[in-house]
């Protein structure tokens, strides 16, 4: 699977990028995230996302090839988005992938089938994955991205409540 870090120096490499940096001066990274069938990980492109102070909307980059993009996203998180210093990505995402996978094996009562990735700056950099099982249980951990210490962990089950209209 390929690290964030090796995406986003692809990516800089692109004409795709070259032409949003050029349109959107005060642009800057926000987060990487990647959604995948478990069994589909490793082949999975990461979409990278900067946040257009301009428009409050997202574009993102989704690093298949050639590049996709998606500009002029609304935004789904609550409060201010904040910058994503690569440096901040201190431990390397595979060592973060196998301490996760271990808390999931430890806490799992059935197979997963999804798996949500995500890595942004709130109070610290933050990596949270998120496991979903067939029967939409998830389990969601929360690493620091500088020392992959253990921030939550979160057991659930999906539930969505209808408004009446």
């Amino acid at each position: 699977m390929e690290d964030p870090k090796q995406a986003y120096a692809r990516l800089q490499n692109t004409e795709e990028f070259r032409n949003f940096c050029e349109n959107n001066f005060n642009a800057f990274l926000s987060s990487f995230a990647l959604i995948s069938a478990i069994d589909e990980l490793e082949t999975k492109p990461w979409q990278i996302n900067f946040y257009v102070p301009e428009t409050k909307k997202m574009t993102s980059f989704i690093m298949t090839d050639p590049v996709e993009v998606s500009h002029e996203q609304e935004i789904l998180q609550k409060g201010e988005i904040q910058e994503l210093n690569l440096n901040d990505l201190k431990i390397d995402f595979n060592q973060i992938l196998e301490k996760v996978k271990a808390i999931f094996e430890d806490k799992k009562s059935e197979e997963a089938q999804t798996i949500v990735i995500m890595v942004q700056r709130n109070e610290h950099v933050v990596w949270t994955i998120t496991y979903v099982t067939a029967t939409m249980k998830m389990l969601s951990i929360q690493l620091n991205a500088k020392n992959a210490e253990i921030i939550d962990v979160k057991q659930s089950n999906f539930s969505y409540k209808f408004k009446k209209p």
